[in-house]
């Protein structure tokens, strides 16, 4: 987090089935996944494909 905050192009993600948290201060440039971690992967990836 610390280190999303001090540099301008760097992006936060983090994952956490049940419970996410992104402190205000980051969260134009943060990414908040609640729920499996590979699901997500798998959806991320078909997307990505898909670009």
């Amino acid at each position: 987090m610390s280190l999303a905050a001090s540099e301008p192009e760097a992006v936060y993600i983090t994952f956490n089935k049940g419970e996410v948290y992104i402190p205000s201060e980051i969260a134009g440039k943060s990414i908040g996944v609640d729920g499996d971690i590979g699901e997500a992967l798998k959806e991320i990836c078909l997307a990505r494909e898909n670009l």
